[in-house]
């Protein structure tokens, strides 16, 4: 969902350049893969060989079409949740609940995904505009589609947790002068969102 609203900047900036690109939800191996540069979105890193370097951080909100609301309700309070149709990013085979944190620090775990799960966020995002049901997203992700009204922001006093966008490289030394005009065209574009997010 993102990626339109970097790439042909780049592409345009710097013609020369050519980009392979694989976009998958599932965790790579950089190294082992042969990628120069990953992009992941986590709430933290796991200690590794790799360079990461913080693009933004943001909450993950709940959201949902404007059809979706006006067939079954605006939720009032997060305990209105449990009869809506939520739905989940479940890269694995286990379900996780949603631990949603509110207003005093009060944090309440609820079930999602009883309906409808996915292992890809493309797939999340098109069933959420579609008016399916209820779910989390980072707002990064969801900005233009909040300011369009495609999606409409749910218990704004609520939020999944911070998430970091990180760029994730393997030396950086060794950093290929390409690899690093995309890591700080990544880093400027960021920075402009999340001010503009705030």
């Amino acid at each position: 969902q993102e990626l339109p609203h970097w790439l042909p900047g780049f592409l345009a900036r710097y013609p020369q350049v050519a980009l392979e690109l694989s976009a998958d939800d599932q965790l790579v191996d950089v190294v082992g893969g042969g990628f120069d540069l990953a992009l992941r979105i986590a709430p933290s890193l796991p200690d590794s060989q790799l360079v990461a370097r913080e693009l933004a951080r943001c909450p993950r909100i709940l959201v949902a079409a404007p059809a979706y609301l006006a067939r079954y309700g605006l939720p009032r309070q997060v305990a209105d949740l449990q009869n809506h149709t939520l739905l989940a990013f479940n890269p694995v085979a286990a379900m996780s609940p949603w631990q949603l944190h509110g207003p005093r620090a009060a944090i309440v775990s609820v079930e999602a995904g009883q309906r409808l799960r996915v292992d890809a966020t493309p797939a999340l995002y098109a069933a959420v505009l579609a008016g399916m049901g209820i779910s989390l997203f980072t707002a990064l992700t969801v900005q233009e589609d909040l300011r369009a009204g495609r999606l409409i922001r749910v218990l704004p006093s609520w939020h999944g947790g911070t998430r970091c966008y990180f760029a994730l490289y393997p030396h950086a030394r060794a950093l290929a002068p390409k690899v690093r005009a995309l890591v700080d065209h990544l880093a400027a574009h960021y920075a402009a969102a999340s001010g503009a997010a705030g």
